[in-house]
């Protein structure tokens, strides 16, 4: 569920990948600009960074 600050705008998760942060914020950029109509999508996107790592024992 996404949160929701007072003030800000709820978006829906979306889920993306990319081989570098530069690819993966014009990822992010086309799937929310994909999302909204023209001009009604929000100025700022807060981004939730997970990062997956394998450790060898």
């Amino acid at each position: 569920m996404p949160r929701q600050s007072r003030g800000q705008q709820s978006l829906p998760d979306f889920h993306t990948e990319a081989d570098n942060r530069e690819e993966l914020h014009r990822e992010i950029r086309d799937a929310v600009q994909c999302h909204f109509e023209e001009g009604e999508a929000p100025p700022l996107i807060r981004l939730h960074h997970v990062r997956q790592e394998l450790l060898a024992l």
